[in-house]
């Protein structure tokens, strides 16, 4: 009888144990993978994207918060590998952000 006491009260704990030091890690990261939205092409390229695509768009702070992903394993491979980075590359290496950033120059285009 114990034991399913102790077992109820782990399954009524709220997430809030588990989400130690992500208000810490979201007050430094967001606000400057916003900055790289707005400084960097190929950052703004992928915000626009994954706001704007067809197939489950996501809100902007969701995609903000995939950027973070995105730049926390950009930051890591700079680290391990030692090299820098390029803009084109990382877009090349999406497969669906080849795509999109042919019909995005066209569609810049397309207003003249």
């Amino acid at each position: 009888f114990k034991f399913k006491r102790k077992h109820i009260r782990k399954a009524q704990r709220s997430d809030q144990d588990y989400q130690t030091g992500t208000k810490e890690i979201k007050g430094s990261l967001i606000p400057g993978t916003m900055i790289l939205v707005v400084k960097n092409k190929a950052f703004k390229a992928l915000h626009i994207y994954y706001t704007t695509r067809s197939h489950n768009p996501l809100k902007k702070m969701q995609s903000l918060i995939a950027l973070c992903n995105n730049l926390i394993r950009i930051l890591f491979s700079i680290g391990k590998k030692q090299f820098t980075f390029q803009e084109d590359k990382m877009l090349k290496d999406i497969p669906h952000m080849a795509t999109f950033v042919v019909h995005q120059t066209v569609a810049q285009f397309s207003g003249f």
